[in-house]
């Protein structure tokens, strides 16, 4: 076998150089390499997460913006259907002694583009106290729809020979047919 004493210097510094060139190639290749290409992932991984947490704050915006428009709408997720609305109306008129039902026509619908529109009318007898305490109840009670227009008549009782007040309120609900 050779010597490593047997090599001058000049052949043992380029043994040194070769082998120090070996264990750089080795080295990257075993950890460097990995650690660079882990680290340029977790830069990658980090502008998605960036991204992705912009767009969650894009989409609560977009979902506020959207439930404001349909507050101002009146779009209501839990709008009641016809049978129970008229139940829901009877329950806030039986809150009140002096407030009966006169009428309660039928619902017309509307539908247009994208949303449906049903309109609900209903006449009432009373006094004029109750008869605000119904308005303001019906106007906070969402279920039945958004108050779009009242009427308060006063009206002559021949048979009893009095006065009373007769309100025509309407009511509407949109909804969102699903239709582009």
């Amino acid at each position: 076998m050779l010597s490593i004493n047997s090599y001058s210097y000049k052949k043992k510094l380029l043994l040194t150089i070769c082998l120090a060139l070996v264990m750089i190639i080795v080295a990257w290749e075993a950890a460097f390499r990995k650690t660079i290409l882990a680290y340029q992932e977790v830069k990658q991984h980090k502008n998605i997460l960036k991204t992705e947490e912009q767009l969650i704050v894009e989409k609560r915006r977009i979902e506020s913006d959207i439930e404001m428009i349909n507050t101002v709408l009146g779009i209501s997720e839990n709008s009641l259907p016809s049978e129970q609305l008229f139940e829901e109306i009877e329950r806030l008129s039986d809150k009140y002694d002096h407030i009966r039902i006169v009428s309660f026509p039928d619902i017309h619908q509307i539908e247009t583009n994208c949303y449906s529109v049903k309109t609900i009318s209903v006449s009432f007898d009373g006094d004029f106290y109750d008869i605000l305490r119904l308005i303001y109840d019906m106007e906070q009670n969402e279920k039945i729809g958004k108050l779009v227009s009242i009427n308060i008549k006063r009206e002559k009782d021949f048979k009893r020979n009095n006065d009373f007040l007769r309100l025509t309120i309407f009511l509407q609900n949109y909804e969102l047919t699903g239709k582009d």
